[in-house]
């Protein structure tokens, strides 16, 4: 709720007050629809009493409290409705005319700003700008001169850092920045005592820098606006900006330390009690768990949130929340679910009004598409985001969805989408010249041009131009590679497409310094996403490696890294991830067994080893990534249980479960032969072997404290792994049964008949039914 209301309401009418004590503990705690019917009754009151200024006072608390609940078109009505009322009681005549005459007095002149304010808050809910700049001078106009002879120099500053605001929503930057900065000019020549007043542009102008992509100054205004909140004990507005602070550390891709800031915000929210404000740092929170890879914890935030914002009815936030859910299940390979709840956010955002939120979320379901490789359903949905955001006329979200766009069509571009490619990068190239020292703008724009020039190279005959168009987009990615982040997606783009280009012109020209250089550029893109915490790019890029070193037939780094990829993608539970990084490594190990000590690897052979025909593979796996589309998930063949074993650290075999004949061996010989090699693995490899092929068998191993759990299959790694992590977690709830394991280990004798057959329930409940129980647990 502005400032103004709060200036509107302090008058000497003890019911109002009264009432206003009692809205502002409702609204405290999300009760709004609460709070809304208190305003009615206390609204009918007043006008049995014939007290047109207490009627016209709730109707514009009445007003505020719809726009906070984003019911933008009915707090436009009944400000309307406040200011008729306004006028025909007061001279039974017009507003203009009140306006004109020379006794005014100074409450009626804040209730018109304040009345006018709101007004310009619902627009900008609506995304109409346009229109709430119109209603910004009419109040710089008709109201400020008034205000300036009463020498109340505070309205003007509140009026200009609203404008700023507004400029800021429509894109107009550089604008926003002069106006904000007038502001702050204007409250410290007249001396304007309010600290918080003055935070509040300090903090508006940090969203300016934000948006322009310029992180350092964003963050000096942020902790400059924070001393400024905690100067006059604003508690909510720290909390406000320890959030922002957040919000920048997050686009540097410093993920912990913008976790850290959420989570101190969620803390001062509790502490006040603000239900929605507690809701939307979970939701915050949830978005670094999201970026992290952290899906479950993710979505168990996006929930928290998604039930607070439910509770009281406010649709915006329900909306973007249920587009979080929904890149949740994208991200996970469920692109029906993700567009089910993209579908479900697109219709709440409908149903508001706001086209600028329209044009969003039309965004986020383009690219979903485009990652499930549904080229021509992505384009007709970024278009309309296009649409959309040309009448709007921000350049930076224009930028946005152009980039996209682009970026789609060269991924099949056709003979007939050349024209509506330049037509499209001359927008963008437009959205530059509007917005210069925007660097994102920029940033998008040159990856763009890079592209587009790697793509006329592709259909360039000649030679010579050819080698200059590819030596300008190399230029192009090389200076975008080294130069600061503004926004680490973008870093992370570039650095991509300068790796697939590379792998071209190795496939053109092999030259001894090309692939070095792409191993230095894949060693940085891996030190980038470990910073900012994106374990999905971490898995892949780990993946992507050892693509590379197995294609240049360096065995032992291409083996370590596959392991790291199928232990982070385990950890992380990126099931389909996982699936493809396990069924590579099986062919890996059954095509060296097939291989005689003494034989000599040919190309083909590590073409083939490395799934590859040529390089042209690998450049594929990279558009993979960019698209950000999981993997093509394989015909998932479940496995057959064999043999099930537990054995002490010391190698001692504890307990034996044989659930086929197949496998005719001692399983005292194989667990003094597994143990063996886990030994000399550690020794000479300083890494446990915890994965074997032999022959037809697959065995896994999991170690946990002092314990080793042996699972013998044929089949499906995948849901052999997903197993034992069910085993482990059952077994993990169940202290006795592990402490008799771990007793039996120490000293060498084996576990009671009671906990065997206790171990021996869980074994066959896990091992012989947990398919069913995951299609049960997925069928909710």
């Amino acid at each position: 709720m502005s400032s103004f209301i709060r200036d509107c309401i302090q008058a000497d009418d003890e019911t109002f007050q009264n009432t206003y004590r009692v809205i502002s503990e409702l609204t405290a705690s999300g009760q709004y629809h609460e709070a809304l019917k208190v305003l009615n009754r206390t609204t009918a009151s007043f006008e049995r009493q014939g007290n047109f200024f207490g009627k016209v006072r709730c109707q514009l608390l009445q007003a505020a409290l719809l726009i906070d609940l984003d019911k933008f078109e009915d707090g436009l009505s009944t400000i309307q409705a406040a200011l008729d009322v306004f006028s025909s009681e007061i001279i039974a005549s017009t507003l203009t005319s009140f306006l004109k005459s020379p006794k005014k007095d100074l409450k009626f002149l804040t209730f018109v700003a304040a009345a006018w304010c709101e007004q310009t808050r619902a627009l900008e809910g609506l995304a109409r700008f346009d229109e709430a700049l119109k209603v910004l001078d009419e109040i710089e106009q008709q109201l400020l001169p008034e205000f300036s002879l009463s020498n109340c120099a505070t309205v003007e500053v509140q009026v200009l850092r609203i404008k700023g605001s507004v400029l800021k929503n429509l894109g107009k930057l550089d604008d926003a920045r002069v106006v904000l900065e007038k502001s702050l000019e204007l409250a410290r020549r007249f001396g304007v005592d309010d600290g918080e007043l003055v935070g509040h542009i300090i903090n508006t102008m940090g969203n300016v820098f934000l948006a322009k992509g310029d992180l350092d100054l964003a963050l000096q205004h942020f902790q400059n606006s924070l001393e400024k909140y905690q100067q006059v004990a604003a508690v909510v507005d720290v909390a406000k900006v320890l959030n922002n602070i957040g919000v920048v550390h997050a686009v540097r891709g410093e993920l912990d330390h913008s976790l850290q800031y959420f989570e101190k915000s969620l803390r001062f929210y509790r502490q006040l009690g603000s239900q929605r404000d507690i809701a939307m740092a979970l939701n915050n929170i949830g978005n670094i768990h999201f970026n992290k890879g952290n899906y479950s914890r993710a979505l168990e935030h996006y929930h928290q949130s998604l039930q607070l914002y439910q509770a009281f009815g406010n649709l915006r936030d329900v909306s973007h929340c249920l587009q979080n859910i929904g890149n949740v299940h994208r991200s996970r390979g469920g692109l029906d679910q993700a567009l089910s709840y993209f579908h479900q956010s697109l219709e709440l955002r409908e149903k508001i009004g706001n086209q600028q939120d329209v044009a969003a979320v039309l965004w986020t379901i383009g690219n979903a598409y485009r990652s499930a490789g549904e080229r021509s359903k992505a384009i007709t949905a970024l278009e309309r985001s296009l649409t959309i955001r040309q009448e709007i006329n921000n350049p930076q979200a224009l930028s946005e969805s152009l980039f996209s766009l682009i970026i789609t069509l060269l991924e099949g571009a056709g003979e007939g989408d050349s024209q509506k490619l330049q037509d499209y990068f001359d927008q963008l190239r437009e959205c530059v010249d509007k917005d210069p020292g925007n660097p994102v703008i920029t940033q998008r724009y040159l990856i763009c041009k890079s592209l587009m020039l790697l793509n006329q190279a592709q259909h360039e005959a000649r030679r010579l131009p050819q080698l200059q168009l590819l030596l300008e987009a190399e230029l192009i990615l090389e200076q975008l590679v080294s130069d600061p982040v503004v926004d680490h997606e973008l870093t992370i783009t570039a650095s991509l497409v300068l790796c697939q280009h590379l792998l071209r012109e190795l496939r053109r020209a092999p030259h001894p310094e090309i692939p070095r250089r792409i191993t230095d550029l894949l060693n940085d893109l891996l030190v980038v996403s470990k910073d900012q915490g994106s374990h999905l790019l971490v898995t892949e890029l780990y993946w992507l490696q050892a693509k590379f070193f197995l294609f240049q037939g360096e065995f032992q780094k291409a083996s370590d890294l596959m392991t790291q990829a199928q232990l982070t993608a385990e950890e992380r539970g990126f099931n389909s991830l996982l699936n493809q990084i396990l069924q590579e490594q099986e062919e890996l190990v059954s095509f060296l067994d097939k291989k005689a000590p003494q034989s000599r690897f040919d190309l083909n052979d590590l073409l083939r080893m490395a799934a590859l025909n040529d390089v042209t593979l690998l450049e594929e796996f990279i558009s993979r990534i960019m698209r950000g589309s999981l993997p093509v998930t394989v015909t998932q063949q479940l496995e057959i249980p064999v043999l099930f074993m537990v054995l002490g650290t010391n190698g001692i075999l504890l307990y034996t479960m044989d659930f086929s004949s197949d496998l005719s061996v001692n399983p005292y010989l194989l667990s003094n032969f597994l143990s063996a090699i886990r030994t000399f693995s550690q020794e000479i490899f300083s890494q446990t072997l915890n994965h074997m092929k032999i022959g037809e068998y697959t065995v896994t191993m999991l170690s946990d404290r002092k314990l080793v759990f042996v699972y013998a299959f044929k089949g499906s790694s995948q849901s052999a792994f997903e197993k034992m992590k069910a085993f482990h977690q059952e077994l993990s709830r169940n202290e006795e049964l592990i402490t008799s394991l771990e007793h039996a280990s120490l000293f060498a004798m084996p576990i009671g008949s009671v906990m065997q057959d206790s171990l021996s329930r869980l074994v066959e409940s896990i091992f012989n039914s947990y398919e069913k129980k995951t299609l049960a647990i997925h069928s909710r």
